[in-house]
């Protein structure tokens, strides 16, 4: 199958390509699947003129585009943006659940503060250029470190 896949030309047309890609897969699983006409609707006129196959596969493996990630998985990699979301109190550092009615966390030791700062200083340390910290009404103890 991967050879298969090779075969497509990495400049061919984003449209053809997808188009490509479909009748591959069909006949290799031999069954129709309608995600790649989805696709292929769902590009603009601008693009199917602008963007070519390989680009659009670089994008998705996040080579040239968005990558979605855990903290974990991006120390020592370096990024121009980064986008940290559900920087929450109970979440970073991370308190287990004990009930939810009313809604209980265990306490906090120091060895789970000293970690979830580490952790909190990896994610915003991959940041270049630009960071964005999401979070609900209550932040993570570390957000106000950042926001001095």
């Amino acid at each position: 199958m991967i050879s298969h896949f090779l075969l497509i030309q990495a400049n061919e047309n984003i449209e053809k390509g997808i188009a490509n890609f479909k009748s591959l897969f069909d006949e290799i699983f031999k069954l129709s699947h309608s995600t790649f006409d989805e696709i292929i609707n769902l590009i603009s006129d601008d693009e199917k003129h602008t963007w070519d196959i390989g680009q659009y596969i670089r994008t998705l493996a996040g080579v040239d585009g968005i990558t979605c990630n855990t903290i974990h998985k991006i120390k020592g990699l370096e990024f121009d943006a980064v986008i940290l979301n559900e920087m929450n109190e109970n979440k970073i550092p991370y308190q287990k659940c004990i009930s939810s009615n009313p809604w209980t966390y265990e306490d906090l030791s120091e060895e789970d503060i000293k970690n979830g700062r580490n952790l909190f200083y990896v994610a915003v340390s991959r940041a270049r250029k630009h960071l964005i910290v999401l979070h609900n009404w209550k932040p993570s103890m570390f957000v106000d470190m950042i926001k001095n």
